[in-house]
């Protein structure tokens, strides 16, 4: 028993201290931006191909890292202002909805990060891992985002769908469902898929 409970500490400790180095790390503007377009660039693409009626761009907010703008405007009044300008050119304003990058994906990527390289897996299984995890836990996020859209570009002050109130109220329900301590059972068990189905914690225990 005694080294399994030495084994546990000497992990939590080491991931404390991974995960609080890469936080800090993330939490400097230059990095934060880096990252915050690194996972706007994708997620765009994504959303346009869900949002077939709406004109939508992911920006920066240069003020704010953890903040991501989605700006949009319905196709079809996107086609009205073009038709009314005719040859003229025209720059066209849209309206904004912000959502948070560090809590959508960041932080909790950060968190599934230090407990995989933490694991004590092959280089090549971790490599697998942490590739696998990384890309599961991207499109979990990116559902997230496709969520809280659907359920706004569902409401009148957006008024660009015209869902029924039955798909309006699953939406609004799977919206409550998906919190932050979702967010974090859906890392540990991405982790424990990943880790805990081989039999690599022995090695830890018999090292220790």
């Amino acid at each position: 028993m005694k080294p399994i409970l030495i084994a546990g500490l000497k992990y939590l400790l080491y991931f404390c201290l991974l995960y609080g180095t890469l936080t800090a790390i993330s939490l400097i503007p230059q990095v934060g931006h880096t990252l915050n377009s690194i996972y706007r660039k994708p997620t765009e693409a994504i959303l346009k191909k869900t949002f077939p009626s709406v004109y939508l761009h992911l920006k920066a907010n240069e003020a704010d890292a953890d903040i991501i703008q989605v700006e949009y405007i319905s196709q079809k009044r996107l086609a009205e202002i073009r038709q009314s300008a005719g040859r003229n050119t025209v720059k066209v304003q849209g309206k904004f909805y912000e959502f948070y990058f560090y809590n959508t994906f960041l932080s909790f990527y950060i968190f599934f990060l230090a407990l995989i390289l933490l694991s004590p897996l092959p280089r090549k299984e971790m490599a697998v891992g942490l590739i696998a995890g990384t890309l599961l836990y991207y499109l979990f996020s990116v559902f997230r985002v496709i969520m809280a859209l659907a359920f706004f570009f569902n409401n009148p002050s957006a008024d660009i769908y015209h869902a029924s109130e039955f798909w309006v109220s699953v939406i609004k329900g799977i919206n409550e469902f998906l919190t932050l301590g979702i967010n974090m059972l859906v890392v540990i068990i991405l982790w424990a898929g990943l880790v805990f189905r081989k039999n690599n914690w022995r090695k830890l225990l018999i090292d220790t």
